[in-house]
């Protein structure tokens, strides 16, 4: 009914503004007003030809900019968010909404520094705007800047108490800290404040999960699941708990149902890929490891060791595009790296495999294997022939050692 409301306002504010700049077709005011109203109503290019025009006829008008900006920000186009906003606060330089703005545009490209420097400026402007210190908290969690991340956040909840957004996003920073109790309190304050609100009760099952009451978890999440059954989030947390209870054939059925609703969720694939190697099906495992890696790339939310693991798998093992020069380490930093990660040799058969590739090229782990050889040849050599320190002949050793590699290069 509310929804039915605002339409009919909408509708009668456009056919007013029509009229106008049908007597007065370069009004600026009007211009920008029924760009907003197009805005409203979802229709973007509308939107974005009338904000054009105002800004033709009133090059100088910075307020026309921040509007279109807002317009960008709905089709996406970031970097011309930016330009816009560039500009607009070379005018405006006191606007502490404008710094956040650009902060979020920011963020949204990854561009964590930029993004905190805006928020600073905020702040200093604004000193009691309790989002821009959530949104200042968000961006040190990302960057893992905990104890800064909590202190802005009691600082938004000291000024806003009754936010429930905000005791949630400190629940978060309480849980990635470990301190579950904590995380537990300010949920239960969350919901206290918004009682229907589906995320929460879910992120309340997530600490049960990290407290290992995996039950209250999932009765959580199946009242959750009642109320929201289209919420993504919900059912990869559910088909988390699934799969730690060891109900593969169920979490398995959550996270297909998740990842259909959003298919960029590297969490829920990972997810996904422990249940298809816990049931030995270790090409599907690869494919979502690999799908989820190749989306935290583009997130800059990599580790070094999910890198390796990722080039490892992307490049089926290949000594072709991997080995110490790719990686800048020596072979006993690169097989502590596979070590670590747990790259094994049945991993890259299995991708080779799905990939049709012949699985007699050589992998990293020949290469290994064959330096291993070579070292502990060189070892009996040197004890029988004793090289004396400085030799030519050592250097030649040495450089024969990485023969086998380059020739497979």
């Amino acid at each position: 009914m509310k929804e039915e409301s605002q339409k009919g306002q909408l509708d009668l504010a456009l056919t007013d503004l029509n009229e106008i700049l049908r007597l007065s077709p370069e009004r600026v005011f009007a211009l920008v007003r029924r760009g907003e109203v197009y805005r409203l109503m979802g229709m973007m290019d509308e939107a974005l030809l009338d904000l054009n025009k105002a800004i033709e006829l009133s090059p100088n008008d910075a307020f026309v900019l921040e509007r279109r900006a807002e317009v960008y920000v709905f089709k996406g186009q970031l970097d011309d968010v930016l330009s816009d906003l560039d500009e607009y606060i070379r005018r405006s330089p006191n606007d502490a909404l404008a710094f956040l703005k650009r902060a979020e545009v920011y963020r949204r490209k990854n561009q964590l520094d930029n993004a905190l420097s805006d928020l600073d400026e905020c702040i200093r402007l604004s000193p009691n705007d309790a989002f821009a210190f959530l949104r200042r908290a968000e961006v040190y969690l990302v960057k893992g800047r905990r104890v800064l991340a909590l202190s802005d956040l009691n600082k938004a909840i000291k000024l806003s108490p009754k936010d429930a957004f905000a005791f949630a996003s400190r629940a978060e920073a309480y849980r990635v800290k470990g301190q579950l109790d904590n995380a537990l309190s300010d949920l239960d304050e969350c919901i206290r404040l918004s009682p229907n609100d589906a995320f929460a009760f879910a992120k309340r099952a997530e600490v049960y999960r990290d407290k290992g009451q995996l039950d209250l978890a999932l009765s959580e999440l199946n009242k959750t699941i009642e109320d929201s059954p289209d919420v993504a989030f919900v059912l990869k947390s559910r088909g988390d708990v699934y799969r730690l209870k060891g109900q593969l054939a169920l979490a398995l059925q959550d996270l297909n149902r998740a990842i259909g609703f959003d298919s960029n969720d590297a969490r829920s694939l990972r997810f996904r890929a422990e249940i298809h190697r816990a049931n030995k099906q270790a090409g599907l495992a690869i494919k979502d490891e690999l799908a989820a890696y190749q989306i935290l790339i583009k997130k800059g939310v990599l580790s070094l060791k999910e890198r390796v693991k990722f080039y490892i798998l992307l490049n089926h093992g290949s000594v072709m595009n991997l080995g110490p020069v790719a990686f800048n380490a020596s072979f006993d930093d690169l097989r502590a790296q596979l070590n670590e990660v747990g790259i094994t040799p049945d991993e890259i058969a299995c991708v080779r495999e799905s990939q049709g590739i012949p699985t007699y090229q050589p992998t990293i782990f020949d290469a290994l294997r064959e330096e291993e050889g070579l070292r502990h040849q060189q070892q009996i050599n040197q004890s029988e022939f004793p090289i004396p320190r400085g030799s030519n002949e050592r250097k030649h050793e040495s450089e024969e050692a990485m023969v086998p590699f380059a020739k497979r290069a």
